[in-house]
């Protein structure tokens, strides 16, 4: 039986590959939605999400994680590339 965890990341990195950015900002746009309306039905602020709300949700996760991943390596890259042209850097001080 394969890992379904690493099945699961494959696609949702497949999935990401094939998506534009703004289809991923409406992902990310939408698990940031539920999420909060998840918290406030937790806080008793709120309705309960419905099924299909929280089925979106649970099948957003792992592509949510891929995008963050993929921004993350691009922020992480950006600033070792500030860093290294920073002559203030390299020199030792502090």
């Amino acid at each position: 039986m394969p890992n379904s965890k690493a099945l699961a990341s494959l696609r949702a990195a497949i999935l990401e590959e094939r998506m534009n950015p703004q289809d991923a900002q409406q992902v990310l746009d939408r698990y940031k939605d539920f999420t909060a309306k998840l918290t406030e039905f937790q806080t008793r602020e709120g309705p309960s999400p419905t099924r299909q709300e929280f089925e979106a949700w649970r099948s957003d996760i792992f592509l949510v994680r891929a995008v963050r991943e993929k921004q993350l390596k691009a922020e992480c890259a950006n600033a070792s590339t500030n860093f290294a042209a920073d002559p203030a850097s390299s020199s030792g001080s502090v």
